[in-house]
């Protein structure tokens, strides 16, 4: 009946208004299912459902029904449709897509080949690797993809090993794209940022894209990976494993099938044809004209011309950072089609086939942004990413105010009694207000009658959203944030973040698990 379905609405909020954290030790469950499971099956979209389950059980007082219900409409749901993901969403396939246009044409093997040209020794062919994975900024799986196939035959006849080869291109695939201003990593990043900082008191206040940009200068990690590479290659210092692998390699022996390897990588579906013509200019100008577009659109975006005197950092860190991607994307894409259909290099079906698988390579990456969002959003402190959902939930408990109160209260002790019992089944300031007003009364009326603390001005609730939130971060906070000095915090983060990404191969998912 309609008395029991109203209750069901109030079964959300469990507990008074108090200053106890809600949850306690059960607000670390989800990220320590996603982390563990993680580093124990090396799967992290499984691994980050689970976790996002775990948030919903914990929510639910571990109900199925309405454990199942929140985990699919208010926590996969709001997290997929969120504009700002589904902008980073769209910017990554649409780089995917430009990627294998290039590649399926022979840009990239052009490249290659023009750079292949200087190298005649070890030393150059190592260097000439770094010089490529330097150019290929915009994906660090483009990167690896593009540069591991096309190098392979250079290094193999100039005796360079295939263990050198593999570390010259995952030192410089990640670390370039996670410095460069217009990558896949770019948008993923800013959105990873954006989520940890909707956690912090002010955050809301602060600038992703502009964060993001300040940080560059303090990644000491990338900028020393992509240093060594040259250093390692221009002075011939190799130690350990990787010396008795050059030294087999330049002995001939660079094909080691018997050590665990392949003799070759294998066929991707973007590998040029043979016969293509390879011109170095299809992979460059489209790359070019991405980032051009991609800085034209952040200007656009972020100047005023009513405020005079703007610098550089004001322009940009006032900006548009995902709408700029997406439309310096979709420029790129465009830009390679009209490049490469005049030239008869591909038909339009091959085209529209490349761009097609091009695009979905990066759906396993764009899931884990998806699901990291989600526990995010989960484990956090606020509302934000689901308004509907919480608007909805906030009109119900008024509506089940206004009855619950308009039905049963007969005098104005009754109506105290009510608003009492309201606040004991969790109603915070804001909502027994609204029930209030939603009784004709005024504001002097429901000042008296409203409990002590409780005015137009909504009193200050500590953890204002604990029915769809878990306040892990707070809760943490009171664990240790006392105990471990701030400085050590770098440190600590880097070495779990260590462990992680070598227990799942992962640096999407080592992202997607930390940073938020």
């Amino acid at each position: 009946g309609p008395e029991g379905s109203r209750s069901l609405l109030l079964d959300v909020h469990r507990e008074p208004v108090m200053s106890e954290h809600p949850y306690g030790w059960l607000s670390l469950l989800p990220p320590i299912v996603a982390i563990v499971l993680a580093m124990a099956t090396r799967r992290v979209i499984p691994s980050l459902l689970l976790g996002i389950l775990a948030s919903a059980a914990v929510l639910e007082q571990g109900a199925i029904a309405p454990t199942i219900e929140r985990f699919v409409a208010l926590q996969l749901w709001p997290a997929l449709v969120e504009t700002s993901k589904l902008q980073v969403f769209a910017f990554t396939m649409l780089m995917g897509s430009m990627v294998a246009i290039v590649s399926r044409s022979g840009g990239m093997l052009g490249l290659v080949d023009t750079f292949a040209g200087l190298a005649r020794t070890p030393r150059m062919a190592q260097f000439t690797g770094w010089l490529l994975g330097l150019f290929v900024f915009f994906d660090d799986y483009a990167n690896t993809l593009l540069l591991g196939k096309t190098l392979q035959p250079l290094t193999d006849r100039l005796r360079v090993s295939r263990e050198k080869l593999a570390y010259i291109v995952d030192s410089t695939a990640a670390p370039v794209a996670g410095l460069a201003l217009v990558s896949t990593w770019v948008a993923t990043e800013i959105a990873y940022i954006a989520d940890g900082l909707a956690k912090v008191p002010g955050g809301a206040e602060l600038n992703a894209a502009e964060l993001f940009i300040d940080s560059l200068p303090y990644r000491f990690y990338v900028w020393l990976a992509l240093l060594l590479v040259p250093l390692l290659a221009l002075m011939g210092r190799d130690f350990g494993p990787m010396l008795a692998a050059e030294r087999r390699a330049r002995r001939g022996e660079t094909d080691r099938s018997g050590a665990g390897g392949e003799a070759t990588l294998p066929v991707d579906e973007l590998e040029a044809s043979p016969g293509v013509p390879t011109r170095w200019w299809n992979a460059v100008l489209p790359v070019g004209l991405t980032v051009a577009a991609v800085v034209a659109f952040l200007y656009r975006s972020g100047v005023d011309p009513e405020v005079p005197d703007q610098t550089w950092r004001d322009i940009f860190g006032n900006a548009d950072p995902f709408g700029s991607l997406v439309w310096g994307a979709l420029v790129g894409v465009v830009g390679a089609m009209a490049l490469i259909l005049p030239q008869r290099i591909l038909s339009w079906q091959e085209t529209l086939d490349a761009a097609w698988i091009g695009a979905t390579k990066m759906v396993p990456a764009l899931t884990i942004l998806w699901l990291a969002g989600a526990l995010s959003a989960a484990t956090g402190n606020d509302a934000s990413g689901d308004d509907e959902a919480t608007a909805a939930a906030f009109a119900a408990d008024v509506e089940w105010g206004v009855w619950s109160i308009g039905e049963r209260a007969e005098t104005t002790e009754d109506r105290q009694a009510g608003f009492v019992a309201l606040q004991e089944k969790g109603f915070d300031a804001a909502r027994l207000w609204a029930v209030a007003r939603g009784l004709g009364l005024t504001d002097g009326q429901a000042a008296a009658l409203l409990p002590l603390g409780t005015g137009p001005t909504p009193a200050v609730e500590p953890y204002p959203h604990r029915a769809y939130r878990l306040y892990t971060g707070e809760f943490l906070w009171g664990l240790i944030g006392e105990r471990i000095a701030p400085a050590w915090l770098p440190t600590l983060v880097f070495i779990l973040a260590a462990l992680i990404a070598f227990s799942t191969g992962t640096s999407w998912g080592t992202m997607a698990l930390l940073m938020p």
